[in-house]
């Protein structure tokens, strides 16, 4: 770099800012908690400790919050899932055994039945789907999910390509197995919702 030219230092993260995480971190937690239906502005500015007007102020309209929602979600789910893949591939030294295939199933049953981005992304799925611009955000959400993931595996778990028999066996284990999750109620489910 030329003495006039240096890179401007990242700025402080400020209230405005530290608001607006806090209203996207509320906003995956009353999904998962409590439903689409039941993630209102007023239910997101309790939980994120803010007042109502805060939370308009930061989002105009619904669509404004869970536009900018959707991307915080696609960034946590999709950290969360590089996690998990590559504690799944620490595991899988020896190669893909039957026993790799049963502990991986058995992480990312665990992982997606509990974790808040995976029912927050089920709930907004689910809730969004008769809302035409809401939907499509949703779709669209869950496309971009699958894409990130289908590209962590084949970037972390080399045994996918190294033995495609078994890596087919193992995508259909997951793909039942996921399936199972997202429409049986989880620990977090509420049949009043």
């Amino acid at each position: 770099l030329r003495p006039d030219e240096h890179e401007a230092p990242a700025p402080p993260q400020g209230k405005s800012q530290r608001t607006r995480q806090q209203i996207l971190e509320a906003t995956l937690h009353c999904l998962a908690d409590w439903g689409y239906s039941h993630t209102t502005n007023e239910s997101i500015a309790m939980r994120a400790k803010v007042s109502r007007g805060a939370v308009t102020h930061h989002f105009p309209s619904r669509i404004a919050l869970f536009r900018e929602f959707a991307a915080y979600l696609m960034e946590l789910r999709v950290a969360e899932y590089t996690d998990m893949v590559r504690r799944i591939a620490s595991g899988l030294e020896g190669g893909p055994t039957f026993e790799a295939m049963r502990l991986t199933l058995e992480l990312m049953h665990h992982d997606y039945s509990t974790s808040a981005c995976f029912h927050a992304l089920q709930e907004f799925m689910r809730g969004t789907r008769g809302i035409r611009t809401l939907g499509k955000l949703a779709a669209t959400l869950a496309k971009d999910i699958d894409t990130r993931e289908v590209q962590i595996r084949a970037e972390l778990l080399p045994v996918w390509k190294e033995f495609p028999e078994t890596s087919e066996v193992l995508r259909d284990l997951t793909v039942y197995v996921l399936a199972s999750v997202s429409m049986t109620p989880g620990p977090r489910a509420d049949p009043a919702r």
